[in-house]
């Protein structure tokens, strides 16, 4: 890895901390609405079983899916793309926006164990969708080591 400039460090730097920002924030709303839903007196919704069948796949869908996102948006040569047309502080509201992305399906996955719960009143469903959501908040959630690195092949470029 390459020692990055200064202007390139501090961008670095900011951009990160938004990024992690909006990561931090999005598992929150996830224990947030956790919490809300296991508030009594909670109104519970009636959902035929191969609806919440239905949310199930979703589920599963959304963290596949969020995997095949990850892949398919952290490829090289579309960073670098990025870092051509619009310099290093595109590809790193690239990264920025990518990660919130992710973010977005595992907030999807959790909602969808909200809806879950709701129907069915089982605390263990609600919780292993809500697993399944900060597994994929966690494996999309942006790593500074992996940004310097991009950053430092991006500069010799």
């Amino acid at each position: 890895m390459k020692n990055l400039s200064n202007e390139n460090s501090l961008l670095l730097e900011r951009r990160y901390k938004e990024a992690a920002l909006l990561s931090l924030s999005s598992i929150v709303f996830v224990i947030l609405v956790v919490l809300m839903s296991n508030i009594p007196d909670v109104p519970i919704i009636t959902i035929e079983k191969q609806g919440t069948d239905s949310l199930w796949v979703l589920v599963i869908f959304l963290a596949g899916g969020a995997i095949l996102i990850k892949r398919l948006l952290n490829n090289w040569d579309r960073i670098k793309d990025v870092y051509l047309l619009q310099g290093m502080d595109g590809a790193f509201r690239k990264l920025k926006k990518d990660a919130f992305l992710i973010s977005l399906f595992g907030m999807g996955a959790a909602l969808c164990g909200v809806v879950i719960f709701l129907s069915s009143g089982s605390r263990y469903d609600l919780f292993r969708a809500v697993a399944v959501s900060l597994v994929v908040m966690l494996a999309g959630f942006p790593r500074k080591k992996i940004w310097k690195r991009i950053a430092g092949e991006l500069e010799g470029v």
